[in-house]
Parts: structure tokens; sequence; C-alpha cells
């Protein structure tokens, strides 16, 4: 996981700052567990957009 965070591509980057934002504004907490669960589902749609996937 940790190897995976040193390659965070800059629009991931600026994501997560988003995300953050976002929690500290609707939900009144830095919750981490909150952060990587909207961080991992970028990433999974990150992926699906980049391979043209359909669900």
């Amino acid at each position: 996981m940790t190897s995976e965070y040193s390659e965070i591509s800059p629009v991931v980057k600026r994501h997560m700052e988003k995300c953050k934002a976002f929690c500290l504004k609707h939900y009144m907490t830095n919750s981490f567990t909150l952060l990587m669960a909207f961080h991992m589902l970028s990433l999974l749609s990150e992926r699906c957009a980049s391979r043209s996937h359909t669900i």
C-alpha cells in the first residue's frame, strides 16, 4: 500500500485534497477511513474509465 502511494498521480492527489475538504465541510470530520473509501472509489473509477470498461 505504501509503494502505491509513491506513485499517486497529481489528479488523484488533487481529488484526495477535494475529498478532505469535502469531508471537513460536510461531515465535520477528517476520518481517514472515509478518505480511504473515497480514494479507493476514485482509483477504481479511474481505472475503469482508462480502460473504457462498462459496468
